[in-house]
């Protein structure tokens, strides 16, 4: 396994691959499995590859509204995008034509109808 202790004097980069590959990997969570069935599937395909390219060179940490107001206002309104065009009926939908949203949606919609604005969506989203 890893050292307990830090390296007294840097290492060759071809030996720090071979330790990544030698304890590192082996443990790993292989997400582009094709057996890997567990959560969901993530960034195989090229629009996905693309935006993760975009996300990280921004250096995006999109987990809640405080730590990327834009990033997590952005994730409901792609969703209803997505969901239109895959013509799910409007109560699956964030923001629905009738100007009601999902109950499992309410209080995240509203959080952002309500405050945040960092991409000004209030005219967007009517709830």
């Amino acid at each position: 396994m890893v050292p307990e202790d830090p390296p007294e004097q840097g290492e060759p980069w071809e030996d720090i691959m071979k330790d990544v590959e030698r304890t590192i990997l082996p443990g790993i969570t292989h997400w582009q499995h094709p057996r890997f069935h567990a959560y969901f599937p993530a960034g195989n395909s090229y629009p996905s590859i693309l935006a993760e390219m975009l996300s990280a060179g921004l250096g995006i940490v999109g987990f809640s509204w405080a730590a990327s107001p834009a990033c997590t206002e952005l994730e409901p309104i792609m969703l209803d995008w997505l969901g239109r065009m895959m013509s799910l009926p409007a109560e699956f939908l964030p923001f629905n034509p009738n100007g009601t949203a999902p109950t499992s949606c309410t209080t995240a919609c509203q959080s952002i109808s309500t405050g945040g604005g960092a991409l000004l969506v209030s005219d967007y989203i009517k709830i």
